[in-house]
């Protein structure tokens, strides 16, 4: 895989330029590829024989339509669908690429409901046709990429920024929004048109959160006011466990192994259990 070639090869011959600021990346299924993102390039990366190699340009350079301009890329997790990346535009687009269609420059469908920049964009976790978006105009939108014409389901349009979206991976119909004054809520898509839960997380923005793989009410935030905080949802006292941080927080993770996942996260746990 990419990830054991990367640990097992010489530091120096791991990195490769792209010509451009990169925004954000993504993992292909088997490992083997990375979809990376930002305003002016959007490329796709292998390694082979311990060393980068470009081998596709969706786009690079500034002249090209905004469809190509991404703050954030997702690459469909499941191996059957596995042509398919999806990409946030910086011109209110999510766009769905598919890397073995030839025609329209790997564009399979643009689709067009968001009013201002997509922030985020999330595949769903089980349901391959379903992906999710976050977007400036404050709004989470559900598609069914079979439908080109218009959303699924459209959750309450937020006075703040909808800054970051995931799939909680303990229920297939519920995920979280990070917004920008500092809340986060969560929403199932069963019942659309009211959350399910507001939590006022942070004072500042929230940039990212991260469900627990595990524990299935423990869900992450890191935010711009230098904190992150480990929160169990479904406890009505809303307790809570929070971290300064050196700086503003624009990403966070669960450590990837199950059992040090555990092992790291029980304490967190019980001090949130604790108050």
């Amino acid at each position: 895989t990419l990830s054991s070639q990367i640990m097992a090869s010489d530091p120096d011959s791991t990195g490769i330029s792209l010509g451009s600021p990169c925004k954000a990346l993504s993992m292909s299924p088997d490992q083997g590829c990375l979809a990376v993102c930002g305003r002016d390039v959007f490329k796709i990366v292998s390694q082979k024989q311990e060393k980068f190699e470009v081998v596709q340009t969706l786009h690079h350079g500034r002249k090209q339509n905004l469809t190509f301009s991404s703050n954030d890329v997702h690459w469909h997790p499941h191996h059957a669908c596995s042509e398919l990346v999806a990409s946030a535009a910086t011109n209110s687009s999510v766009v769905v690429w598919n890397l073995r269609q030839k025609s329209h420059k790997h564009q399979q469908s643009i689709l067009e409901q968001h009013r201002r920049s997509v922030n985020r964009v999330r595949w769903h976790p089980s349901e391959s046709s379903l992906l999710l978006s976050a977007s400036q105009d404050g709004c989470a939108m559900l598609w069914d990429i079979r439908i080109k014409e218009s959303c699924k389901l459209m959750f309450p349009r937020n006075q703040n920024h909808a800054l970051d979206a995931r799939w909680c991976p303990h229920s297939i119909s519920e995920f979280a929004v990070s917004y920008n004054d500092g809340s986060v809520m969560l929403w199932d898509a069963r019942k659309p048109n009211e959350c399910v839960l507001r939590l006022d997380a942070h004072f500042e923005p929230v940039w990212c959160i991260d469900w627990h793989p595990t524990f299935k009410n423990v869900i992450a935030t890191a935010s711009r006011d230098d904190t992150i905080g480990i929160w169990n949802i479904r406890n009505d006292s809303g307790s809570e466990t929070k971290s300064d941080t050196a700086g503003a927080s624009t990403t966070q993770g669960w450590e990837g192994r199950r059992d040090r996942t555990e092992a790291s996260s029980s304490s967190f746990r019980k001090r949130i259990e604790k108050k």
